[in-house]
């Protein structure tokens, strides 16, 4: 079985709450552990906490170009940062279609 961590965005968090029937409260219960996004210090933040890799899902336009720019302040960013630097396996799904040129560069930074 895989152990699983969730950090949830403001932005998730809406729109969990528009597009789907769940809650947070019913989210956080598929997750072993749950993140505050704020806590930058978390677990996640470091390179010596050990996982498998991340997925970023829903991946914000705004989120993926903190992502690919190294613009960590907060812990969604800062964990994607030190799963990109330790090499290990990283998805983001992108919420919105990647129609503008700079949407499509920054997906491809990340290949």
């Amino acid at each position: 079985m895989i152990e699983t961590h969730l950090i949830v965005t403001k932005g998730a968090e809406m729109t969990l709450e528009q597009e789907t029937d769940y809650t947070l409260e019913q989210l956080y219960a598929h997750a072993d552990e749950v993140h505050d996004n704020y806590n930058i210090g978390a677990g996640p933040a470091s390179g010596s906490y050990r996982t498998m890799g991340m997925i970023v899902i829903p991946c914000s336009m705004k989120t993926l170009a903190g992502i690919v720019s190294g613009y960590s302040d907060n812990l969604v960013l800062r964990a994607a940062d030190i799963t990109l630097k330790e090499r290990r396996k990283k998805i983001s799904l992108p919420e919105n279609g990647l129609s503008r040129y700079g949407n499509l560069s920054n997906n491809r930074c990340l290949c």
